[in-house]
């Protein structure tokens, strides 16, 4: 598989970034299917075939809203010199397409995201990061608040072999599943695969969303759940380790062969 290339080379990070952007637009195609599941195989298609129809539709509002509406409403917005109304405008904005894409029935989640993705591409992408900043914080903690009222260390406790067996579980399979996506269409090599599909393995924040929507359509039980939860939590934790055991195994390999 040739030379194999560190994890920070241009190549290695554009690639992984692909993957975490294409991971984070599925979870709305995800979230609009999971009804359908419980369904028979011809209204699943169906149910899929309408879910993806719909995501277009969105991906093509937010690529005209993002060409042609927000420069104007963003440049008339500046010429007020407010950076209150400047601030109020950027989080309303991005409400606002939460809002479209629930109501398109993809997950408020995708939309969030592609409203940052419609912003950062926007010559206003400095300003709404500075004038959104403060907003950002109180938004990261409740979102952390929210995550650690739905992890039950009791029930972490008493489950603990479960809970580890779960994360386990999760570790090799997105690792193996990663790695695989990065060796055969990322056209790194073999190593490289191997360490990104690593550091990409950890369950992200998104899952959290899936399992309760999962969980209220009645696909899983609540123990089930808190199992889930702990397992996606404890991946999350062990992210920075993965990285840095990802990073060395590249780097040992590639200080090998020179």
């Amino acid at each position: 598989g040739g030379e194999p290339l560190p994890l920070e080379s241009p190549k290695s990070r554009k690639v992984m970034l692909a993957l975490l952007v294409f991971q984070d637009v599925a979870i709305g195609l995800i979230v609009a299917v999971l009804p359908a599941l419980k369904g028979t195989m011809s209204s699943f298609i169906e149910d899929v075939m309408g879910s993806f129809l719909r995501l277009c539709v969105f991906v093509v509002l937010a690529l005209l809203i993002a060409e042609f509406v927000l420069p104007w409403v963003l440049d008339r917005v500046d010429r007020t010199r407010s950076d209150s109304l400047f601030t109020i405008c950027s989080v309303l904005f991005c409400l606002l397409i939460a809002y479209v894409s629930e109501e398109l029935g993809l997950a408020i989640e995708l939309g969030a995201f592609s409203a940052g993705i419609m912003i950062s591409e926007s010559r206003f992408r400095d300003r709404v990061e500075h004038s959104v900043r403060s907003v950002q914080e109180v938004f990261a903690g409740v979102f952390f608040v929210a995550i650690g009222m739905m992890i039950h260390w009791r029930y972490f406790y008493l489950n603990f072999f479960r809970v580890i067996l779960m994360l386990v579980f999760i570790l090799a399979n997105k690792s193996f599943a990663m790695s695989a996506v990065i060796y055969f269409f990322g056209s790194l090599p073999a190593r490289t695969a191997l360490g990104a599909g690593l550091a990409l393995s950890q369950a992200g924040e998104f899952t959290f969303v899936i399992a309760s929507k999962a969980q209220a359509l009645q696909m899983f039980s609540g123990p089930d759940l808190r199992v889930l939860n702990g397992a996606t939590a404890l991946s999350m934790l062990l992210t920075p380790f993965l990285v840095r055991y990802a990073r060395n195994l590249t780097r040992s390999r590639a200080h090998a062969t020179d």
